[in-house]
């Protein structure tokens, strides 16, 4: 039986508001991308809309992970 999915990961790469996403409950990981720390959070659909609703597009990336 095959089994994947496709999952969004999104990384914020202020603290501050990495730290306000995880004060609404979003748990994220510390990740290293160019020598600049970004926080790695799983871009569930709640997430998804605290994150648009606070902040603009360029404050963060959304990378499409597929998962098998």
């Amino acid at each position: 039986i095959e089994s994947w999915c496709l999952m969004n990961i999104v990384y914020v790469f202020d603290k501050a508001k990495a730290d306000y996403l995880h004060s609404l409950g979003f748990i994220y990981n510390e990740k290293e991308i160019d020598n600049k720390k970004a926080y790695q959070f799983f871009g569930t659909d709640e997430f998804m809309k605290s994150l648009t609703s606070n902040y603009e597009q360029s404050d963060f990336l959304v990378s499409k992970n597929m998962c098998f």
